[in-house]
């Protein structure tokens, strides 16, 4: 025994059972969202599409036997949709959004888990209050991101919806957000203790006040060089979820890797995560058993030539196999 001891320590019991009795696994449900009018590069709505024909479906099913495709949301460009606010297109974002939450919470209904492809970050708006709505309470979220994306309607510089989707989540910015042309409708869901980020580098000095006023929990790529991404994980759903009950919901920026890994997106930030550190993230997340969400945005691959597009896909493909079983880390 003590001669092969080391070769058996480092495959944990829960590894271990699932190899010698597999189950079939998550139902897990594929949709997506043809959303750009949240930022100002086209390219963005082409993500869902060149993901699905790098055979993401397929690999998928590698790990999730029991997944299915089901199609794409399309944003429809809403008429007279120029903004008259600082917000650019409020119109088509929060129609897209009301849509997409309700579709978002009805295929909730059916599966396991709902994999969002994006599609713009603005698409989070739609994804998170879809998936509080099917679960009746708001689900604990890691914003996985080089960008905090909390600007409110007022403090936003460039007017993308894209860099505001927390603040229209947050609970403690209703008032500012439901005033906004287009979002009548939003009621949102998230308190400041349901929230972490990851992997943050690049942050608009507003934002840092919003997070410092709010408490918000906030790891940047320094917190993670110094402590660690499993520590800084374990810290996060300690705060997120310490009785380990909560439902959890990944909104994953593929710019929260390195542009080195991922340059085909709109705003790339150097010094990102490493591929280990973000599969890392997803496979946890998944060995919980309660990961229903996941969103996979920012894909661009106008933005970048061909290697880089193919780098953005392998990498964006190995972040959502990482989500339904696929284990390198554990």
């Amino acid at each position: 025994y003590n001669e092969y001891k080391s070769y058996l320590r480092p495959m944990s019991l829960r590894r271990l059972f699932s190899t010698l009795c597999p189950t079939p696994g998550p139902t897990v449900g594929v949709l997506g969202a043809v959303m750009w009018r949240g930022q100002p590069r086209p390219g963005v709505e082409q993500g869902p599409a060149s993901l699905r024909s790098a055979q993401l479906i397929p690999q998928l099913r590698q790990y999730a036997p029991r997944i299915r495709d089901l199609g794409d949301h399309v944003a429809e460009d809403v008429g007279g949709d120029g903004g008259r606010g600082r917000l650019k297109h409020p119109l088509t974002v929060g129609k897209s959004n009301r849509d997409l939450c309700e579709r978002v919470a009805r295929h909730l209904q059916d599966h396991d888990m709902m994999i969002t492809l994006g599609g713009d970050h603005s698409v989070a708006i739609g994804t998170v209050l879809g998936h509080c709505k099917a679960a009746g309470k708001p689900p604990a979220v890691i914003w996985v991101d080089a960008h905090a994306d909390i600007n409110t309607p007022r403090t936003t510089p460039s007017g993308n919806f894209h860099g505001t989707p927390v603040s229209f989540l947050l609970k403690e910015y209703e008032n500012e957000t439901r005033a906004v042309e287009g979002f009548d409708w939003i009621r949102p869901c998230l308190g400041a203790g349901d929230l972490a980020f990851i992997g943050l580098r690049d942050v608009d000095p507003p934002e840092k006040e919003i997070i410092e006023k709010l408490g918000l929990s906030a790891y940047y790529m320094e917190d993670v060089q110094e402590y660690g991404i499993d520590e800084v994980l374990r810290r996060c759903l300690e705060r997120l979820d310490p009785n380990n009950s909560r439902s959890l919901h990944l909104s994953f920026d593929i710019d929260g890797l390195d542009p080195t890994l991922a340059p085909a997106t709109g705003t790339p930030v150097t010094d990102g995560l490493s591929k280990s550190q973000g599969e890392y993230i997803c496979e946890s997340l998944f060995q919980t058993g309660r990961l229903r969400g996941v969103d996979l945005v920012e894909v661009n691959p106008s933005l970048s030539d061909r290697q880089g597009v193919k780098a953005t896909i392998s990498s964006a493909i190995a972040i959502l196999e990482h989500c339904v079983g696929r284990t390198s880390h554990l």
